[in-house]
């Protein structure tokens, strides 16, 4: 899975890469000889004991501290990549990359006041580059300053016209402000300057389910998984449409493969629970299996919307008291986030059926 709003790696610039190679000393392992191999070598854990080795003979090389970090993110250690990215703004701070890779590693640990100010010096050091832009925006929107992010993404696109990147991410933004023919222009563009993008066929998808362009919706996600076959939200995507179509048990397969692919993805053991429990074809419920698929999702997140798909699964499985009280709780926990009160509704007459000993059937 990904993350909607996830941060943009550096690239390895030749002038920084170059700035490794200044002569030193003849050794039997050179810096020079280190410096090839660490850019040479494919994983992380070789380019760290490579740059480590790079960094003992020379200390004050930024480029070094700059790659290595790069390589500590590479193996999920941002606290590792932002104390070495801190070690070379120290020893160049005009460097723009630099504070555009720290802000990615605090964006990993989302801390994203400290990544949105190094964004902004890499943006004031490097005013002509599209990459600070379209990560700044990605924090933005991140913290749902949309506007915000949709003016750095503007930017972004002004200066790199031809950038993917910067479209889908556009997108985004106005598929979660609404404004659904805008994404769909931004999804449009995007695939056709990067038509392996599996992520902007997936989002494009959304925007052909809302529109209720079913079978577009269809193609995309079936495209975005052809591209990624181990995209369990896209397989979760096409089967919520593919229920919409009431085409069940493609709908039901699609849900599997999700959890599958991805055994600890709450939102694909809540969509298979409550299909599972709530399907109007009983030839498709399984209230057992509903509710130990709903604690499971439950266990890994505490959400309103997971709790009711387990007061479903509860009353599918014939444990009304449970369905009642755990129904009472979502209900508890939607008016605490004052949720609008047509969702509250919903909830309320979920709990009038659990009451009466009654389930719950989707009707769409």
């Amino acid at each position: 899975m990904r993350s909607r709003w996830q941060w943009l790696a550096a690239p390895a610039l030749a002038a920084l890469l170059a700035a490794g190679l200044a002569a030193g000393p003849a050794r039997s392992q050179s810096p020079e000889d280190l410096w090839r191999q660490a850019l040479a070598a494919t994983s992380p854990e070789e380019q760290i004991r490579l740059y480590t080795e790079y960094l003992r003979l020379r200390p004050d090389g930024a480029n070094g501290y700059f790659n290595r970090g790069l390589a500590y993110r590479k193996k999920g250690l941002p606290d590792l990549a932002i104390a070495d990215h801190t070690r070379a703004i120290g020893l160049n701070p005009n460097e723009g990359d630099y504070f555009n890779s720290r802000g990615n590693a605090y964006h990993d640990k989302n801390l994203l006041d400290l990544a949105l100010a190094d964004y902004s010096q890499a943006i004031r050091l490097k005013p002509g580059g599209a990459l600070a832009y379209i990560n700044r925006g990605n924090a933005f929107a991140k913290k749902d300053l949309l506007d915000l992010a949709l003016a750095d993404y503007n930017k972004a696109i002004q200066l790199e016209p031809g950038n993917a990147s910067a479209h889908l991410r556009r997108g985004n933004a106005h598929l979660d402000k609404g404004l659904l023919d805008l994404a769909l222009a931004d999804y449009n563009r995007a695939i056709q300057l990067n038509p392996s993008d599996s992520w902007a066929h997936n989002n494009r998808g959304t925007v052909y389910d809302r529109k209720k362009m079913l079978d577009h919706a269809i193609a995309d996600y079936s495209k975005a998984v052809q591209l990624s076959p181990k995209y369990a939200s896209a397989f979760r995507n096409r089967g919520r449409v593919y229920g919409k179509k009431g085409l069940y048990g493609l709908q039901k397969a699609d849900y599997e493969k999700a959890v599958q692919l991805a055994p600890g993805y709450a939102a694909g053991l809540n969509s298979l629970s409550w299909l599972l429990a709530t399907c109007k074809d009983a030839n498709y419920r399984d209230g057992k299996r509903a509710v130990e698929l709903a604690l499971k999702a439950v266990g890994t997140d505490y959400d309103p919307a997971y709790m009711d798909t387990l007061a479903a699964a509860y009353a599918e499985a014939g444990r009304w008291e449970e369905a009642a009280k755990t129904q009472e709780q979502a209900l508890s926990m939607l008016r605490q986030q004052k949720a609008p009160a047509e969702r509250v509704k919903r909830y309320e007459e979920r709990l009038g059926l659990f009451k009466q000993k009654k389930p719950y059937r989707e009707t769409e």
